[in-house]
């Protein structure tokens, strides 16, 4: 592996077709062929059990996977760990990991993630959860992204006091719950859903927030007093009912 001046090893990824994608600590076997190096797959395999490469982001997105081995390649030095496009419905053996990306996957539940203290990010868009639970001990949590789910309420994000990018996009939520103590947050992202009133929004969402995604609600009325102060303060636009300005890709989600 190459080093940089430090000493140190550099970032590096971990590609699903890499070659050297089960075993570190053998260099006859590693960036060849596993019959080339003269083993046999229970001796491959053996190697895989112990050893992983060093790296700081394990791709296995569109892998078909279902379920989530003990086995997974998740090291002391994995952060991030990439599951998007698979058909897995539970979130489990990823307590090592801080940042989990597991898009357009089968979940309805997020069942598994309570275990998860560690994390920064978990980006979970495109299932069918249908409400949020487990996060009560993910106090160290940054990033969440809940995009085009099946959610009706926001419950249960309050206790993530380090939070500071919420995404609710394109789901089903008709009013906006609690997040007075997230005083971390600098973005919501709540375009997409049913909301028709913004009367507690004023009590309910933190003074600091920056950015406030409201397109395509059903909001009636523009002039409520909280909408109309925060428009003339020019901290979010008057516009939560037009045409979405959003793409729903907000640069790398925190992807190093």
């Amino acid at each position: 592996m190459e080093k940089n001046n430090g000493g140190s090893a550099q970032h590096r990824i971990l590609r699903k077709d890499a070659p050297e994608y089960f075993c570190h600590g053998h260099k006859q076997i590693l960036n060849r062929p596993m019959r080339s190096a003269g083993r046999s797959s229970s001796e491959y395999m053996g190697c895989y059990r112990f050893f992983f490469i060093p790296v700081t982001v394990v791709d296995l997105s569109g892998q078909g996977l279902q379920k989530l081995s003990p086995m997974l390649p998740c090291s002391a030095d994995t952060r991030t760990l990439v599951l998007d496009k698979n058909q897995i419905i539970k979130l489990e053996h990823l307590e090592k990991c801080k940042k989990s990306y597991t898009a357009n996957n089968r979940l309805v539940r997020m069942m598994g993630v309570s275990k998860l203290v560690h994390l920064r990010v978990l980006n979970l868009p495109h299932n069918s959860i249908g409400y949020v639970e487990g996060l009560k001990d993910l106090v160290h949590l940054e990033w969440l992204n809940l995009a085009g789910n099946n959610l009706k309420v926001i419950d249960q994000i309050n206790n993530c006091v380090s939070l500071q990018h919420l995404d609710l996009s394109d789901n089903n939520i008709s009013q906006i719950g609690d997040l007075s103590k997230l005083l971390c947050l600098k973005t919501f992202l709540l375009h997409g859903n049913n909301i028709t009133s913004l009367r507690t929004a004023s009590t309910s969402l933190p003074q600091n927030l920056s950015i406030l995604s409201l397109a395509e609600n059903e909001i009636r009325d523009l002039n409520e007093a909280w909408l109309v102060t925060l428009h003339k303060e020019k901290r979010y636009p008057l516009d939560p009912n037009t045409k979405k300005e959003t793409s729903g890709n907000y640069g790398n989600h925190g992807i190093e």
